[in-house]
């Protein structure tokens, strides 16, 4: 009897969490209906399956999970190796997921090098990959990049720096190239899919090919994974100007640190929904349509056509932001904590770069904010000092 591996690849902000905390709670559900998903990857995201097929091991999670090395990393493989050859059975149908298949495996020798090793256990590499059309997904990822360290403006240049994530038809035919385009589902994430969780995952499961027998556990609502308000982002771009780049000469805990930070400023402040102004939203749809076209006429099934009419997002803008600098300064006190070397001294230097007024703020001014009697030179001076004292701890 043959086995069966699907990845299920993302893309980013296309309800992946959600699916990923489904699965893991259902596991029983899911063995019920004759598939699995494994635990032993250590996350209900399987990101580490990936690292070791991606070529560029100098990032932030390589460093984190210790496989910045070759023999880490043969080492994880060879674990890996091992796991599979004692549970997968004939038979066997597994379900994998990680946006990393999508993000991080850049090249076709990257996939196929990950393809080769799941081959070694299961006789079929299917894959299901949903696509959410740019304008939507760019507040999205805007904000997490923000919680992942980002200090700039949400402007066009932002899109350009990270056109991987919206580079659909590259991925679709990587994948393809590898694995068969008879072996790629592709479907559409469409908006409603926020407001109908049950229609999101019926279309999941119809893309995979389960056939539940037993209702499904409902997953606990995952806070941590929802975007940040105006205010929260505000504030996290401010902190985030300090936080050196993790690095190999950086040897204080600044991923965990940072993180910390998102988390308590997520969870402090409010402000209004994250959107695009009418002119950022015309410029992205000028970029992208064309090619979201040529994506829906690149592959089959129900539902390619409401996703190319489904309306823009509204526009909002320029977004003020409602909190005050000394509000910000207030909410940046509460952030102290020595547990998490979060000091006075830190949140003193972030209150330095506040000590001009920002006003109203507007997000896709590619423009940012202006130069008030050169306090972002001053700013720059504060950062590159405290990195400094950081560096010497």
């Amino acid at each position: 009897m043959s086995t069966l591996a699907v990845l299920h690849i993302g893309t980013k902000k296309t309800g992946t969490t959600f699916l990923q905390t489904l699965l893991m709670n259902n596991q029983q559900v899911l063995a019920d209906a004759g598939w699995t998903y494994p635990d032993f990857l250590d996350f209900r995201n399987h990101l580490k399956i990936v690292l070791p097929f991606a070529a560029n091991k100098d990032t932030e999670i390589h460093r984190a999970e210790g496989l910045t090395t070759e023999a880490a990393n043969t080492e994880l493989v060879a674990e890996y190796n091992k796991r599979f050859t004692e549970l997968v059975k004939p038979g066997g149908k597994w379900i994998f997921s990680s946006e990393f298949f999508a993000s991080r495996l850049r090249s076709e020798a990257e996939v196929g090098a990950c393809v080769s090793f799941l081959k070694q256990h299961f006789d079929n590499v299917k894959v299901v990959v949903y696509y959410r059309r740019p304008e939507f997904m760019v507040p999205s990822t805007y904000s997490q990049s923000v919680k992942e360290g980002l200090s700039r403006d949400l402007d066009m240049r932002y899109v350009e720096r990270h056109l991987n994530d919206f580079a659909h038809l590259e991925l679709l035919t990587r994948w393809r190239n590898v694995v068969g385009a008879e072996n790629v589902t592709a479907r559409p994430y469409l908006e409603r899919y926020r407001n109908d969780s049950d229609a999101m995952v019926a279309d999941f499961c119809a893309a995979v090919g389960i056939e539940p027998r037993t209702p499904w556990v409902e997953p606990i609502e995952d806070r941590s994974n929802h975007s940040l308000g105006t205010d929260g982002l505000q504030v996290l771009r401010t902190i985030n100007f300090y936080f050196p780049k993790p690095g190999a000469t950086y040897k204080r805990p600044m991923v965990r640190q940072r993180a910390a930070v998102a988390r308590r400023v997520q969870a402090t402040t409010a402000g209004g929904k994250v959107g695009l102004t009418e002119a950022m939203t015309a410029a992205l749809l000028a970029r992208f349509a064309d090619r979201n076209r040529e994506l829906a006429n690149a592959v089959t099934g129900a539902g390619w056509d409401e996703w190319l009419e489904q309306p823009a997002p509204p526009p909002v803008g320029p977004m003020a932001i409602t909190m005050m600098n000394g509000e910000i300064a207030a909410a940046l006190i509460q952030l102290v904590d020595p547990k998490e070397k979060i000091t006075a001294a830190f949140v003193t230097q972030v209150i330095a770069r506040l000590a001009k007024p920002i006003g109203v703020v507007d997000w896709n001014d590619p423009t940012g904010h202006p130069d008030l009697d050169g306090w972002r030179r001053k700013a720059r001076t504060a950062r590159t000092n405290l990195r400094a004292s950081l560096r010497g701890k």
